[in-house]
C-alpha cells in the first residue's frame, strides 16, 4: 500500500502535465496491481529460464503470463469506467466563444467550444480521431463531444463517431435526411440504433442550440435535394456569435454553393469537393468574408491549394490560413 501511494503521488505531477486527469482508481488497483506485476516477471523469468531446456516448461509459464496479463488488464478496465474513477481536469476557456479547425489531408474536422459545451463539426477518420482529437478533447477537460453534426457519409470526416457511440455519454448526433452510400455511415446508424441513441435530423433552415450563448444554423441541404454524390449533399452551418459569423462549407461544392442563397459570414471555413473546385473569391466576397480558413495537403490529389485561387483571395483584400502552413 505504501509503495502503491508513493508511485501514485509521484506519477501524479505527470499525469497533471500530460493528460490533465487525477486517477482516483490508482488507490484502489495499485495494492492488487503491483504483487501481480511482480508474479508476472517471475513468470517471464521463469519462462526463459526453463526455455534453455524444455519448450513445454517454457510454453507453461509463457501462457501463466498471458493469463496473468489478461487478469490484470480486466482487473483495471472494470476499475477505469466506474463513476470517480478519474477525473479530467482540462484547461480552462480563453474566450466566451473557441473555435478549432483540424485537417488530416482527406479528411477533418472543427470543434467549437462555449459555456463548458463542446460541439464537433465531423471527427475524422478512426485513426485521426483516437490520435489528434480525443488527446485534444482530453486536454480540455472532455471525453467525448456534447453534440456532433455529421456533415456527410465520408469516412474520412465521420470514421471516429464509432468511438463517440461506443463512450454512451449521452451525446447529442445531429444528421441530415438525405441519404448516401455510405457503408460506413449505414454501420454508425445501425450502431447508433443498437445503443438507443436517437439520431437528431437536420435540414437547411434548422437552428441548432450548442450553449446558452450560441447557436449553429444548417444552410444546406434541403430535404427535397436530389443528388447521388454525398460531396454534394453535405451539411453547410453558420455560427453566428457577436464578434463574428462562421460559414463551415465542409466539403460541399459548386451546386450547393448556387443554392445556398444570402448566407453573410465573416470567416469561411473551406473543406474540398471531390473535384477538387474551391469557391470563387468572387461568391466569398459577396458573402462579406474576410477570413478563409482551407484545408490543404500534398495528397490526396484534390487537396493541395491552387495557387491562383490564393492570389485571387488576396487581390480581394481576404486574409487565408491554409491548414498545409497553419
Amino acid at each position: 500500500l505504501a509503495v502503491s501511494i508513493a508511485a501514485w503521488l509521484g506519477s501524479l505531477p505527470l499525469m497533471l502535465w500530460y493528460f490533465q486527469l487525477v486517477s482516483f482508481s490508482a488507490l484502489v488497483t495499485n495494492p492488487v496491481i503491483v504483487p501481480l506485476t511482480f508474479v508476472i516477471m517471475s513468470t517471464a523469468l521463469l519462462a526463459l529460464g526453463c526455455g534453455i531446456f524444455s519448450s513445454f516448461l517454457a510454453a507453461v509459464f509463457n501462457n501463466a503470463n498471458l493469463a496473468l496479463t489478461q487478469i490484470m488488464l480486466a482487473f483495471i478496465q472494470a476499475i477505469a469506467p466506474l463513476p470517480g474513477s478519474f477525473v479530467i481536469l482540462g484547461l480552462p476557456e480563453r474566450a466566451p466563444l473557441e473555435v478549432v479547425v483540424f485537417d488530416f489531408g482527406g479528411g477533418g474536422a472543427s470543434a467549437i467550444r462555449s459555456g463548458g459545451k463542446l460541439t464537433l463539426l465531423d471527427c475524422g477518420n478512426a485513426w485521426d480521431f483516437q490520435n489528434t482529437i480525443q488527446p485534444w478533447m482530453r486536454g480540455i477537460g472532455k471525453l467525448a463531444p456534447d453534440t456532433l453534426i455529421l456533415t456527410h457519409g465520408d469516412a474520412e470526416h465521420i470514421g471516429g463517431a464509432a468511438s463517440i457511440a461506443a463512450a454512451n455519454l449521452q451525446n447529442q448526433f445531429i444528421d441530415s435526411p438525405l441519404s448516401d452510400r455510405s457503408t460506413f455511415r449505414q454501420r454508425l446508424q445501425n450502431e447508433l440504433a443498437a445503443r438507443s441513441i436517437p439520431r437528431s435530423i437536420h435540414q437547411a433552415g434548422d437552428t441548432i442550440r450548442i450553449s446558452e450563448t450560441y447557436t449553429i444554423e444548417i444552410l444546406y441541404p434541403p430535404a427535397s435535394l436530389l443528388e447521388s454524390r454525398s460531396d454534394n449533399k453535405a451539411i453547410i452551418a453558420r455560427l453566428a456569435s457577436p464578434s463574428a459569423r462562421i460559414l463551415f462549407l465542409s466539403d460541399s461544392g459548386p451546386a450547393a454553393w448556387e443554392s445556398l442563397g444570402p448566407a453573410p459570414a465573416d470567416i469561411a471555413v473551406v473543406g474540398r469537393h471531390h473535384s477538387g473546385i474551391l469557391p470563387e473569391p468572387g461568391f466569398l466576397q459577396k458573402l462579406g468574408v474576410r477570413t478563409v480558413i482551407a484545408t490543404a495537403a500534398a495528397f490526396p490529389q484534390n487537396e493541395p491549394i491552387d495557387e491562383n485561387w490564393a492570389a485571387a483571395l488576396r487581390d480581394r483584400g481576404i486574409e487565408l490560413f491554409r491548414m498545409d502552413e497553419s
